[in-house]
């Protein structure tokens, strides 16, 4: 009687799902498996159909603790009645997302492991769901950092690939990822290049895959010091962008810093400071004035001036970024500190000792918990007692310093000081700060596995 109530709930379920209800489909499947534990018959197959079909939904709504704890009612059944086999290697899969979804990347990866060790039992290497068992252990190693298993995996998974796609292209970009993370420049360009290559035979350079790989490659230019040609990926990525989001969107004004940033290395202020400007522009336009978004533009356009030596504009923007960031984030922050301790050298600059000393003196307190952010204040104020004679303050500093670094002699830290005015005049603090999140539909795919196993579609149970 209850197989015969399920069935007419099962196809409800499917026409609800179909239908994008998945409110009504969730209850429906609870409803199911409440049939089943009322009848006390949830030990057999169709049991654990039902519950990994209900658990997928879960999946997609997010409720990820309740799909996972589905997924291992249907595993125990599964696993009891059939051993390894495919089935359970597609519940695991559907697990092993879920854990990584909830960031929890130790059991994401046991689970990656097991699908890959019953997969590799039953089925052939150029099967494809053997080879995408391989890349999402590749992308599981690579997420807990594990970069050489990482490109083991993913080379090996590349290898039985057959079709040129985009399948193989995030093959070709994850060895590329894994390459950048060891910081091997030269290895990751190369297999970015690849994939550019085959994206713009198959999808065109003006598709959104085109455009997510000029970008990264221009990002991994930038992090070997190959500016020019990361300019000139940008500056390819910007019209794309400009394509499909327009001018008036947060990533264009990212990518925008970001080519700004290849032209300030480069030596070209002038054109660094266009861009940045523009880019403000469309950041205050997005999120207004009081967003950390707006505050770091400003403190990177007020850098652009420093190094410009244009010391009054450089100091106003440095002030009303902070302002902006003591209201949202607070001076104990890292980001407060550092930018404080940057509109105190506007200050010295201008020999406004007594200025730089009383900013400096407010954020002290707050730079003890970063050793090395507290020395590098500390030093500033050295700086400022020794230009202004100060020798009872200065005293006073070089205990700070003798209580971080015991041995440390007074005339170590007036050879620092000697050092630090050497190089004020160059200093320099212009990497772009991007306090937006700039994982999106253009620039994703870390956290996207091959492939979610979806529910079945219930042939040999009606």
């Amino acid at each position: 009687m209850h197989n015969n109530q399920i069935g007419r709930l099962r196809k409800s379920f499917i026409n609800a799902y179909n239908d994008g209800k998945m409110l009504e489909a969730i209850l429906t499947g609870e409803r199911i498996l409440k049939i089943y534990e009322s009848s006390k018959d949830t030990q057999n197959l169709h049991f654990a159909n039902d519950a990994y079909n209900l658990a997928c939904i879960y999946s997609k709504e997010y409720n990820l603790s309740k799909s996972i704890e589905l997924y291992e009612k249907a595993a125990n059944i599964v696993g009891k009645i059939e051993g390894d086999s495919l089935m359970l290697s597609d519940i695991f899969n559907n697990m092993a997302i879920d854990f990584n979804l909830k960031r929890d990347y130790k059991k994401s990866l046991i689970y990656f492991e097991k699908v890959y060790e019953i997969r590799k039992k039953n089925m052939t290497a150029k099967e494809y769901d053997f080879i995408d068992s391989l890349f999402n252990l590749g992308c599981a190693y690579f997420d807990i950092g594990d970069f050489d298993n990482a490109l083991k995996c993913h080379k090996e998974a590349l290898s039985y690939r057959d079709k040129r796609d985009l399948d193989y292209v995030d093959n070709l970009n994850m060895i590329g990822y894994s390459y950048e993370e060891k910081s091997d420049f030269e290895n990751a360009s190369e297999y970015f290049q690849k994939a550019l290559e085959i994206i713009k035979k198959t999808e065109g350079n003006r598709s959104e895959e085109y455009l997510q790989n000029i970008y990264y490659i221009g990002y991994v230019y930038e992090k070997s010091g190959n500016y020019v040609e990361a300019k000139n990926c940008y500056e390819k990525s910007i019209e794309l962008i400009k394509l499909y989001a327009g001018e008036e969107h947060p990533y264009y004004a990212e990518a925008l810093n970001k080519l700004a940033n290849t032209y300030l290395r480069c030596g070209n202020e002038n054109k660094a400071l266009t861009l940045r400007m523009k880019a403000l522009n469309i950041i205050k336009n997005i999120v207004g004035e009081n967003h950390l978004y707006y505050a770091s533009s400003v403190k990177n356009i007020a850098d652009i001036y420093f190094k410009k030596k244009d010391f009054k504009r450089a100091e106003r923007m440095y002030e009303d970024a902070l302002k902006i960031k003591e209201t949202i984030i607070g001076k104990e922050s890292t980001d407060y500190i550092k930018d404080a301790s940057m509109l105190s050298k506007t200050y010295m600059r201008q020999e406004e000792y007594g200025k730089a000393a009383a900013l400096l003196k407010d954020i002290v307190e707050y730079s003890k918990s970063d050793k090395e952010l507290y020395m590098s204040v500390l030093l500033d104020l050295a700086y400022i007692y020794a230009k202004s004679k100060n020798t009872s303050e200065l005293y006073s500093i070089y205990k700070e310093f003798a209580e971080i670094e015991p041995g440390l002699r007074f005339d170590d830290m007036l050879d620092d000081i000697k050092d630090f005015e050497k190089n004020l005049e160059y200093y320099e603090y212009t990497d772009f700060d991007d306090n937006f999140d700039i994982n999106n539909e253009f620039f994703e795919n870390l956290d996207d596995f091959d492939d979610f196993d979806d529910f079945d579609d219930f042939e040999n149970l009606q």
